[in-house]
């Protein structure tokens, strides 16, 4: 898979206000993806048999849920909040 990510509905994922010919345009002369890293808070809404479900309050999030395996918390216990970073790779 290229570093530049693409996903089915929405094309190449790109920075914030670059058009998507800006965004081919630069991975084609830098060959790296113009993406600026993007953090999403996410607070624990439900808890089912073998996850942890976690939400956005902001329904326009680029993610707005995210099922964490009960496995990843040793305790037993999720934090009320989770953030993700999303980046490229450099």
């Amino acid at each position: 898979m290229s570093q530049l990510q693409t996903d089915a509905t929405l094309g190449p994922a790109r920075a914030p206000g670059a058009t998507f010919e800006e965004t081919i345009l630069d991975y084609i002369l830098t060959g790296k993806p113009s993406i600026e890293p993007i953090t999403v808070a996410l607070h624990i809404k439900k808890e089912t048999k073998g996850t942890f479900c976690f939400e956005s309050d902001d329904a326009a999030a680029v993610v707005t849920t995210l099922y964490i395996r009960k496995a990843a918390f040793p305790s037993g216990k999720p934090p009320s909040t989770v953030h993700l970073t999303i980046q490229s790779q450099a």
